[in-house]
C-alpha cells in the first residue's frame, strides 16, 4: 500500500526531502519493509527499477561507468525515461559499453552511430 508523504528518500542518490511515495515491501522473511521512493520515479516500471537499484549506487564496472557516460551525454533535452526506453539501443550501437571495441570503431561505425 502506497502513503505518499513528505520523507527523505532512503536512495543513495537523493538528496534533500522529497514528497515521495512509501511503499512496503514484503521481505524473505514476510515482514514488511518501510521503502521510500522519490515521486519522480514512480508510475512507470522502468523509472522505479532505475530508482530502486541504479539512482546513487557508485560505479566500479568500466562498461557501467561508460554507459552511464553515454547515456547521460544522450539525454541532453530529453527526458530521462526516453533514454532508460532506448538503453538497449545504445548497448547494441556501442558494443554493448565495450571500451577496447568502441576504440576499434573505423570510419564505417562512426558513420552509422
Amino acid at each position: 500500500m502506497a502513503d505518499v508523504r513528505n520523507r527523505r528518500c532512503l536512495n543513495l542518490g537523493c538528496q534533500g526531502n522529497y514528497i515521495g511515495v512509501e511503499l512496503f515491501i514484503m521481505a524473505a522473511n514476510s515482514k514488511k519493509i518501510l521503502r521510500h521512493r522519490c515521486s519522480w520515479a514512480t508510475g512507470n516500471p522502468q523509472m522505479e527499477v532505475y530508482h530502486d537499484k541504479e539512482w546513487g549506487r557508485p560505479l566500479f564496472d568500466d562498461r557501467k561507468i561508460l554507459q552511464a557516460f553515454f547515456l547521460d551525454t544522450f539525454q541532453a533535452g530529453l527526458s530521462w525515461a526516453i533514454i532508460l526506453s532506448k538503453r538497449n539501443n545504445f548497448k547494441k550501437a556501442f558494443s554493448n559499453f565495450n571500451a577496447a571495441k568502441i576504440a576499434r570503431y573505423g570510419r564505417g561505425e562512426v558513420r552509422r552511430l
